[in-house]
């Protein structure tokens, strides 16, 4: 069985109006060969940017009524307005049921994955990773609690362990630096707890 950490992108990605494939490929995987660990806070950090990734994927409508506007099809063209019309009426509609139940989904994903909680081992290993690694204080748990899990698995002899993840600006070992900020290498607290880190949710079968 490989050990997949994840973390607050995954559920957005997988909970969002419009889910991403890689996400839903990777969910159907959990408990078959795959199971899928999530910091608790990272539940947390979902559920606070979930209402504006809905208005991200359906928040298109009025826009796109103006456009229709500005290309004259109220007049030239009613038909074609009155389809647009009826599409963004629908539009609307999904949004809102979809803002009314974005939490549950998230409540159902979360029952597929093994949640990391709180512990008093992965504040310490957080509270030591602002020396390598200089984030925000979600970032700063969520990657103190992978790294607790992490090592607590590789402890128990399992060698199949990954941390996937869309924030590569945060979570990378690579340095993309350029922005003057020191960005120290993340690679050998990964190692050091048999962590493979993958900037994608394509885990190898």
């Amino acid at each position: 069985m490989k050990h997949v950490f994840v973390e607050t992108n995954f559920l957005i990605e997988a909970s969002r109006p419009c889910p991403k494939k890689p996400a839903q490929r990777l969910l159907e995987r959990s408990g078959k060969d795959v199971t899928l660990w999530i910091p608790w806070c990272a539940i947390t950090e979902a559920r606070r940017t979930i209402q504006r990734v809905v208005d991200d994927d359906l928040g298109f409508e009025t826009a796109m009524l103006t456009f229709a506007v500005h290309e004259g099809l109220p007049q030239h063209s009613p038909q074609d307005h009155a389809v647009l019309q009826r599409f963004a009426k629908r539009v609307r509609a999904t949004r809102r049921v979809t803002k009314g139940t974005v939490d549950a989904r998230i409540d159902e994903i979360v029952t597929r994955m093994q949640v990391i909680p709180p512990s008093p081992e992965a504040v310490t290993e957080t509270l030591r990773m602002w020396q390598v690694k200089l984030l925000h204080p979600f970032d700063e748990m969520i990657l103190g609690s992978v790294l607790t899990k992490a090592t607590e698995l590789h402890r128990q002899g399992e060698r199949e362990l990954y941390f996937c993840n869309l924030n590569k600006s945060d979570f990378s070992p690579l340095d993309r630096g350029g922005n003057g900020v020191t960005r120290p290498n993340l690679a050998a607290e990964y190692a050091r707890c048999g962590v493979t880190y993958l900037d994608s949710f394509e885990v190898p079968v």
